[in-house]
């Protein structure tokens, strides 16, 4: 008679395969950043430069995966959680995953900003530094790490997760849904998506509820839904594959600008378009076993290990390879090398820095969960 795997043995495999997802949404936003090289390195009336143009937009894409990917595992992580201590910890427990490494980076190119004489100005290292944008009206100020636009939906959604664990309620899944489904409705009904304050719009895109797909995807998964009906789940991803260009196609490629998305003008066409199809393929990828290839295999596995510091440094690697390559050089060996580079340097970054500091972080809050479980002696 065959085993049946055991509730941790399965929770493990899941995550091994939304391990590989989140190197395959990295990537994505890699190869969307290779517009820098056509811009760079084609001209303008060529056939080649025309399918950068058009091609790479789809790279965005990897974004809406990262976005139910967080869903689902924040979903995780605070499933034993309970009451305003737990809410706290966890939100530290956010930030020392995610904000040192940021901060290097960050810390790194505002330096280098300033020796070539760039003027940030006040808003500019707020917005770098503390991510929320608290002080913008009308217009949207970049953090120096541009790609810092997507943390900020990240913390927006944290601090909903955290105020359902204050709150201590039983739905809990349903709650984070529900408000994370609420808040655009209500920016909709109230037209805030065109507010003048850009943390408005942002506390009410629809991108949120991207986050709310993925823990939608976790209550399904922890009541098996996943596993009882595998074949549904993966025609449905082949679908959604099929609609991610056929999304990108509307608006004139729109639904991949991020200014576009913050400003309010493509948030629910991206979202339903999107989103959905990034929820669709993730259930796929929850059905995939641990003894199949995608769930074993080393390469994606470990590029999905590395996908946090590749987010981080290729942006500004991307840049700079295709700025500095020779003129003559060919744009795809141009964008090989940007790609290759850029995979070497996240490697080097998650070694040296992600990982040690990720490790001790980890300790601090054992230690520091630990005293507090400890009833203090006279």
């Amino acid at each position: 008679m065959k085993a049946t795997p055991s509730k941790n043995q399965t929770s493990d495999q899941r995550l091994e395969s939304i391990q590989v997802l989140r190197g395959i949404a990295a990537l994505l936003v890699v190869f969307c950043h290779q517009i820098y090289v056509g811009h760079d390195h084609l001209p303008p009336n060529g056939w080649l430069y025309w399918l950068f143009e058009s091609a790479t937009p789809i790279g965005a894409f990897g974004v809406d995966l990262f976005f139910v990917i967080s869903g689902f595992v924040m979903l995780f992580s605070v499933e034993k959680l309970h009451g305003a201590s737990s809410a706290g910890q966890f939100l530290v427990g956010r930030a020392l995953r995610i904000l040192p490494i940021y901060y290097l980076v960050a810390g790194t190119l505002f330096l280098r900003g300033l020796q070539a004489g760039t003027d940030f100005g006040a808003v500019g290292f707020v917005n770098s530094f503390l991510l929320l944008p608290l002080t913008d009206q009308d217009a949207y100020n970049w953090p120096v790490l541009i790609v810092g636009w997507t943390l900020v939906f990240e913390f927006i959604f944290y601090l909903v997760v955290a105020t359902v664990v204050v709150a201590d309620v039983r739905q809990r899944a349903a709650t984070i849904v529900g408000i994370t489904i609420a808040l655009p409705l209500l920016g909709l009904s109230l037209g805030l998506e065109h507010a003048s304050a850009v943390i408005v719009r942002m506390i009410t895109n629809p991108i949120l509820i991207e986050f709310s797909l993925g823990a939608l995807a976790y209550v399904a998964w922890r009541k098996g839904l996943i596993e009882r009906h595998r074949a549904t789940w993966q025609l449905l991803a082949l679908v959604a594959l099929v609609s991610v260009p056929l999304t990108l196609s509307m608006r004139d490629g729109g639904v991949a600008n991020a200014d576009e998305l913050i400003d309010g003008g493509i948030g629910w066409l991206r979202t339903i378009g999107w989103g959905s199809s990034a929820a669709l393929i993730f259930l796929a990828i929850l059905t995939v076993r641990s003894d199949q290839w995608l769930a074993r295999n080393r390469p994606l596995l470990l590029l999905g290990d590395i996908s946090y510091s590749l987010y981080l440094v290729h942006l500004p690697i991307v840049a700079i390879v295709a700025r500095k390559a020779p003129a003559s050089f060919p744009a795809l060996l141009t964008a090989a090398i940007a790609m290759l580079v850029s995979i070497v340097a996240a490697l080097i970054l998650y070694r040296l820095v992600e990982r040690p500091l990720h490790q001790r972080s980890r300790q601090w809050l054992r230690r520091h969960q630990m005293r507090r479980a400890v009833p203090a002696t006279t």
